[in-house]
């Protein structure tokens, strides 16, 4: 009998489904056009599509391909899942809050009002919990709140005035010449 690689292919370079190496890329090229295919129709509008196909359709034509391909689409993804265990006794791993240093330019108030009460330096090393303490009372720390307001940024500002010095500059060179010369017509 023949050995098998990892991929499960034969000695011979054929897949254990029969079908050769050159042949699973022209599959695989032959699968992403059609995915490529059907994301076209799937943004054209379905009164102007050739086929006249539903949107359900072609979504679920593209999860069909993409599976049976191993290609990632907007429906599908692929993860990695490890059978090794990294934590043996998660429920006395402690819950604790990460400090995150201010982002440049940012004031303070950004953070919430909780945020002036806890400094935050990178530099400082993080003190680990001792495992007996309460995992609930380390998971209730205050988070930042980083919700912003509506008010334009000073940048906006600065272009809402250009923008309303230059209309005001094309009104006033629109005027009559009488008029904006001061001469009255006899």
């Amino acid at each position: 009998s023949a050995g098998r690689t990892s991929a499960g292919r034969t000695a011979a370079g054929r897949t254990s489904a029969g079908r050769t190496s050159a042949g699973r890329t022209l599959a695989l090229s032959w699968a992403r056009s059609r995915i490529k295919h059907a994301m076209h129709q799937l943004s054209t509008p379905q009164q102007l599509r050739p086929e006249g196909l539903s949107d359900t359709t072609l979504k679920q034509t593209i999860t069909r391909l993409g599976l049976e391909h191993a290609l990632v689409t907007q429906w599908t993804a692929f993860v990695a899942v490890s059978e090794r265990i990294y934590n043996l006794n998660p429920q006395a791993t402690p819950t604790l809050p990460v400090p995150l240093s201010q982002v440049a330019g940012v004031s303070e108030l950004a953070y919430g009002k909780n945020a002036a009460n806890r400094p935050v330096s990178p530099a400082a090393p993080l003190q680990a919990a001792p495992l007996q303490a309460a995992p609930l009372q380390l998971a209730q720390a205050p988070t930042p709140n980083l919700v912003g307001n509506a008010a334009p940024e000073p940048a906006q500002w600065l272009g809402l005035g250009l923008l309303g010095a230059l209309l005001l500059f094309a009104l006033r060179r629109r005027e009559p010449a009488s008029i904006s010369s001061g001469r009255r017509a006899v």
